[in-house]
């Protein structure tokens, strides 16, 4: 059986006026980080303008 010895996942995210790379080494603190990354004043989500015609359509999953 095989082991998983360590997870790493590093985020880079460049703006127009910084750079931040972070390593994470789970899912729920890359979450917490993008939130409060995404929830500042001065940050604004790069998706804004499409947000509104990605959700418009229903997606289809297939069932495995």
């Amino acid at each position: 059986m095989e082991v998983v010895k360590e997870i790493r996942m590093m985020l880079e995210i460049e703006t127009n006026k910084r750079n931040i790379v972070k390593e994470f080494s789970n899912l729920h603190d890359l979450k917490l980080f993008m939130q409060d990354f995404f929830a500042l004043p001065e940050v604004e989500d790069r998706r804004t303008g499409m947000s509104m015609l990605r959700r418009a359509r229903l997606e289809r999953r297939m069932q495995i």
